[in-house]
């Protein structure tokens, strides 16, 4: 009996314990599998609607149904504008409202692109 609870315990180390041992790697915390992972090197000044400018590419990007060269582009565009987030450090209220502005019509055109190809591009708001 010993023997079968030491086995047990490893083969539970093994595994990495239970998901509550896990980092919540989401934003706002926990969500569905199908959700997509919010980029953690999002800035934390960003707007909630860059992170659902984010999810709404991963979708697009992984839904086949959609033409390759307009994933590729959707992709292109999302990491310039990351990289353009990322590079500031002190966002001015005027420059958050309009990056808050941006994501949410690159969100909206996404979502409207995916419309009959792949599942909804972000949770429900």
């Amino acid at each position: 009996m010993t023997a079968l609870k030491i086995a047990f315990v490893l083969l539970v180390a093994a595994c990495g314990g239970s998901k509550s041992n896990q980092p919540d790697t989401t934003m706002g915390g926990a969500g569905s599998a199908d959700e997509a992972a919010v980029d953690p090197t999002i800035p934390s000044w960003s707007p909630k609607s860059c992170a659902d400018y984010q999810k709404a590419v991963t979708q697009a990007i992984a839904c086949d149904a959609m033409d390759q060269g307009e994933r590729d582009q959707i992709q292109t565009t999302y990491d310039q504008d990351s990289t353009s987030w990322k590079a500031e450090q002190d966002a001015t209220p005027e420059r958050i409202s309009a990056v808050e502005t941006d994501c949410t019509d690159k969100t909206a055109a996404i979502r409207t692109a995916l419309e009959g190809k792949c599942g909804p591009a972000t949770e429900a708001q």
